[in-house]
């Protein structure tokens, strides 16, 4: 093994940091609380709409929030299944495969919120003209499902990031790895 004690504590702390995991309990909850959100202003209504079906890619297509909230109609291919990302991390292009489940649920979306014939509109709009909904209004309904569902986020142990949306690209890798070795392909880090 490599003795780390030469690195610095700041690199030290980020080969240390431990990802919060959800339950699959916690994610029918997670689900539950926010396809039943609240609102009643226009805003808030189109919230109930966007909220569930952001978390919806996070968790089964494994993307980075910022990542998602980027995403244009045009970005979702329904013939094919698949999202063009075109803006990932360092500014590389990926191209996601997408269940049929999730496929069919973002073609609904698409419909309620009249942008399925829009090829240049945001998925997730925000509340000014040709704006997407930012991280941070996304961070804050998230914070408010989480204490819907009783997750809690004051016991963190250290280097613990706690529940967040990123913990959906962690959870999505963890089944995806999992899935390979139920069908034969083992995973070593030898």
């Amino acid at each position: 093994l490599l003795n780390e004690s030469f690195l610095p504590e700041s690199i030290r702390a980020k080969s240390d940091y431990m990802p919060y995991i959800f339950s699959d309990e916690e994610i029918r909850r997670i689900f539950h609380y926010a396809d039943n959100l609240k609102g009643g202003d226009y805003h808030r209504k189109t919230y109930q709409l966007i909220v569930p079906m952001v978390l919806r890619i996070l968790y089964g297509c494994g993307t980075r929030l910022a990542e998602t909230m980027a995403l244009r109609r045009k970005d979702v291919d329904f013939k094919n299944g698949t999202i063009f990302l075109e803006h990932a991390k360092f500014e590389k292009e990926r191209l996601l495969p997408v269940h049929e489940t999730l496929l069919s649920i973002l073609e609904v979306y698409c419909l309620a919120m009249g942008i399925m014939h829009k090829p240049d509109a945001y998925l997730f709009p925000g509340r000014k003209e040709d704006t997407h909904l930012c991280t941070r209004q996304m961070d804050d309904w998230f914070s408010k499902i989480l204490r819907l569902s009783d997750i809690d986020q004051r016991e963190k142990v250290p280097r613990e990031r706690g529940a967040c949306m990123h913990c959906l690209r962690h959870l999505f890798v963890m089944k995806s790895l999992r899935k390979l070795e139920e069908k034969g392909h083992p995973i070593h880090l030898d």
